[in-house]
């Protein structure tokens, strides 16, 4: 597996751009993944400056309907024109923050009309590779819906992200989990993993949305994810970098950043700089 971080919150190499937003190139199994799309095209961009050709993707796969994971998507179906695009239902429904602003995806269906796949269960996309749509919230004080909201039939009703889905990567006899933004939470995330496969924990990759939580929620969430003896956590995005500190203070070198430009394969990752590699074949 390689996993290419294209963009993220944060970023040290001057040849690439960040922004509030996630988008995540996987190498895996002979197959392309992108996760995610950032708010635009910036996504791209860095994927042209770090060697990466996007037409090439095989398939792209949205965490959840908000603009900074998935605003890219026309940007993506412009430049590539054959992979599929998996979604789950409710993708589209027009989201909403606190103040009535509208942070959804809106449909285009020029650009998207036969190239959706709505995801109802967990589905192998690629020999090892796992669409996951199903988050039991055991924990519910890890969830992040407050002040986000979803129009339902009478009015806008608090978004309970039932449109959220991650990834699971199976290989050799350990799992790696890739989660966008973690809105169900991260540990309920990691659970529903362990539940669906009892295999031991790899990476754990995505954002852990802690960045406007408090310490103490910070700290219960970090003796939560102990429990789970992951040997890798890459941070980045809406876990914020405060609180990133702290998770690295616990976890010591089993905790990385994951800023824009992180090549990561295996144990092996770099961060303020990107490595070159040779084009998967």
């Amino acid at each position: 597996m390689r996993l290419v971080t294209l963009v993220e919150n944060v970023v040290y190499n001057t040849q690439l751009s960040a922004e509030h937003g996630l988008s995540l190139y996987i190498e895996y199994g002979g197959h392309r993944i992108l996760f995610d799309t950032g708010q635009g095209d910036r996504f791209l961009k860095n994927a042209e400056v770090l060697g990466i050709d996007i037409s090439l993707v095989d398939a792209l796969v949205l965490s959840h309907g908000h603009y900074d994971h998935a605003g890219g998507l026309e940007t993506f179906c412009r430049a590539n024109k054959n992979a599929r695009i998996y979604i789950k239902a409710g993708f589209f429904e027009p989201k909403f923050n606190k103040d009535r602003k509208f942070i959804g995806i809106h449909y285009n269906e020029s650009l998207f009309a036969g190239r959706l796949i709505t995801v109802k269960s967990r589905t192998e996309i690629f020999p090892g590779l796992y669409i996951m749509t199903d988050i039991p919230i055991t924990n519910a004080w890890d969830t992040h819906f407050e002040d986000l909201y979803v129009q339902g039939e009478h009015g806008l009703v608090l978004d309970q992200f039932n449109d959220e889905q991650f990834l699971v990567l199976k290989e050799n006899g350990a799992i790696s989990v890739i989660t966008g933004c973690a809105h169900r939470g991260i540990s309920n995330i990691v659970r529903a993993a362990k539940s669906a496969f009892d295999l031991p924990v790899r990476l754990v990759l995505g954002g852990f949305h802690l960045s406007k939580s408090s310490d103490d929620m910070a700290d219960r969430l970090i003796q939560e994810l102990s429990t789970f003896d992951i040997e890798k956590l890459g941070c980045c995005h809406c876990t914020g970098v405060e609180k990133y500190a702290r998770i690295k203070s616990f976890f010591g070198e089993r905790a990385f950043y994951n800023c824009t430009g992180t090549d990561y394969a295996g144990t092996d990752y770099k961060g303020a700089e990107y490595k070159s590699a040779a084009p998967l074949q």
